[in-house]
């Protein structure tokens, strides 16, 4: 299967991978990854060798990431199953983030709460549920759903666009 350039972007950030950390797990060139990330929209396939797209797609599913279709991407591991209204993992929101093409600083500005609330959010473990006394994750999970997001479960995100 190839990768879309969400599955691409999102993969890589919700294994916390820099450029060169994945290059070098896979043997994929570091231009080669910068280009298919910058120049791949959301939906589009990654254009690239298929033994590159091959090689991309078999770490990612070995480090337990899914691809049911092109506008999905799951993390494959278990959790404590929550209903899916008000809850949102870390897994969903570094994905969701990453399919918007927000920093976390334009989305703590586009949801208006401190930037340090989705850094010490994004630090926990993919498969962690994100809590506060706030009403923090249900203004994240607004602006999301807003976006045209889809969390069909709690370690899903799928794009429409």
């Amino acid at each position: 299967m190839i990768l879309t350039g969400f599955q691409l972007r999102a993969s890589r950030k919700a294994l916390n991978l820099y450029l060169e950390q994945l290059s070098q797990n896979t043997g994929v060139s570091k231009v080669t990854l910068m280009r298919l990330e910058k120049n791949t929209a959301n939906l589009a396939l990654i254009n690239c060798t298929t033994k590159n797209a091959q090689i991309l797609y078999n770490y990612f599913t070995q480090n337990n990431l899914l691809f049911i279709d092109q506008h999905t991407i799951t993390l494959n591991t278990i959790i404590e199953p929550k209903p899916i209204e008000n809850n949102l993992t870390r897994f969903q929101l570094i994905v969701a983030r990453c399919a918007l093409g927000l920093t976390q600083a334009s989305l703590s500005k586009c949801i208006s709460i401190k930037k340090s609330v989705i850094t010490e959010y994004e630090s926990k473990i993919n498969n962690t549920y994100l809590t506060s006394r706030y009403s923090y994750v249900d203004s994240i999970l607004q602006y999301f759903h807003n976006q045209g997001l889809i969390f069909s479960n709690n370690l899903s995100v799928k794009t429409t666009n």
